[in-house]
């Protein structure tokens, strides 16, 4: 599960604001 989520995120914070590559930030150290 954790493989694929960093997949989709990985690239989903390249087109998206820095705002939400935080947020991605945040949770993946919650993982």
């Amino acid at each position: 599960m954790c493989k694929r989520a960093n997949i989709i995120i990985l690239p989903a914070i390249s087109s998206l604001p820095h705002e939400t590559a935080s947020l991605t930030n945040d949770v993946q150290l919650n993982l």
